[in-house]
């Protein structure tokens, strides 16, 4: 029996624009409109626009709401001011990863919780296990929707449609706003300077339009899952159920997202970057060293903006790229395995079929402007 998938409010707008379309997380959604490649450099050039309606949205307020994420999620809650907003995990009490999750810490009784599309029931259900405070837990998917603009020029976008007031002292991974009207927030899975936007569903609609009709002017362009996802892998973050799922976390990349001592031992995840374009499935070779398999391939893509020179990698955006340079493509994408590595090791990716080289690095993609200020954007993409 075939299952149905949801629409986003947005769906007929995408279809109007000529998405390719692809059935994620129960929704059906754009894959890519025009060329996923030119999405992805987009934002990393100009600005790019998302429909994220698709996630999964959670409230709980009480007077003990704050303890009862701090006893489900990996973070610490109370470390941080009101409109703040923090990335981290919900972790089953074996470490096992049950989502990741952007949490926004409205005021001193009410966070909103962004996890991945349809994960809003088995993360409540988690949520309300633990919920001995009494504290109220909300489902907002259906009534509150996303979207996300992402790239330099995204500011500019934003200064005209709310003002350029709202865009001053706005720090990295904070928000205004609330989200009983509009809230904005400075943060995204891109890498790359934006914001991303919740609001009541009804509003949604409207708010896209007039990016796009902003953003003409800055060559802003819709953009579907495929560049979502080699930006993020390109950002150095976990694609859910691929880097991080049903296993112990610990020994990785993404230490940030803990605030306690992580449980896995003896298996680490590393970045890694190849040598040309090719790729393998995500989560289907094995890592080879030393002729003998030490683990297994996570996330697997081509990261677009990527290129070597004299074996540095650089991105479109790097101010040392020489000029006329080609950019196609290097492989890029997490590897799991059973021993420690060097960064600038070298190791194979096999899946009996292909075999490519690749190199354990610290970081994929360089000259992210994500944390960049405020300041900095406005001096430099006027």
């Amino acid at each position: 029996m075939k299952i149905e998938t949801k629409r986003t409010v947005l769906y007929n707008r995408h279809k109007e624009q000529g998405a390719t379309f692809s059935d994620f997380g129960g929704y059906t959604m754009p894959l890519w409109y025009n060329s996923a490649v030119k999405e992805h450099i987009s934002v990393l050039k100009n600005a790019g626009l998302f429909d994220t309606s698709h996630m999964s949205i959670i409230t709980i307020h009480g007077s003990d709401s704050h303890k009862l994420i701090n006893r489900t999620f990996s973070r610490d809650i109370t470390k941080y001011k009101n409109n703040r907003a923090v990335y981290g995990l919900f972790l089953n009490t074996d470490n096992t990863v049950i989502d990741d999750a952007i949490v926004y810490k409205i005021d001193d009784e009410t966070v909103l919780i962004v996890v991945n599309a349809g994960m809003s029931s088995p993360v409540i259900k988690f949520i309300e296990s633990q919920n001995v405070y009494g504290a109220i837990v909300s489902d907002k998917t259906e009534l509150l929707g996303k979207v996300d603009i992402q790239g330099p020029y995204s500011l500019r976008i934003m200064e005209t449609l709310y003002g350029k007031e709202m865009c001053n002292n706005f720090p990295f991974f904070s928000f205004k706003g609330t989200f009983d009207d509009v809230l904005i927030s400075r943060s995204g899975y891109t890498g790359e300077f934006g914001f991303e936007i919740i609001a009541d569903m009804e509003k949604i609609p409207k708010i896209w339009d007039s990016l796009l009709e902003i953003g003409r002017e800055y060559q802003i362009t819709p953009c579907g899952l495929a560049a979502r996802d080699s930006l993020r892998v390109g950002a150095n973050l976990p694609l859910s159920h691929q880097d991080i799922g049903a296993w112990e976390f610990g020994n990785t990349p993404w230490d940030f997202a803990l605030d306690r001592e992580p449980g896995l031992k003896g298996v680490y995840t590393y970045p890694f970057v190849g040598y040309d374009l090719r790729k393998l499935h995500s989560n289907s070779g094995d890592v080879i060293y030393n002729n003998k398999s030490i683990g297994r391939v996570l996330s697997c893509v081509t990261e677009v903006s990527l290129t070597r020179v004299d074996n540095k990698i650089l991105s479109v955006t790097s101010p040392d790229l020489p000029e006329d340079t080609k950019v196609k493509g290097l492989v890029s994408g997490f590897l799991q395995v059973n021993r420690k590595l060097d960064y600038g090791e070298n190791v194979i990716l096999s899946d009996f079929k292909r075999e490519l080289k690749v190199e354990i690095v610290k970081d994929i993609r360089p000259n992210r402007t994500a944390k960049k200020s405020i300041e900095y954007i406005r001096r430099n993409y006027e």
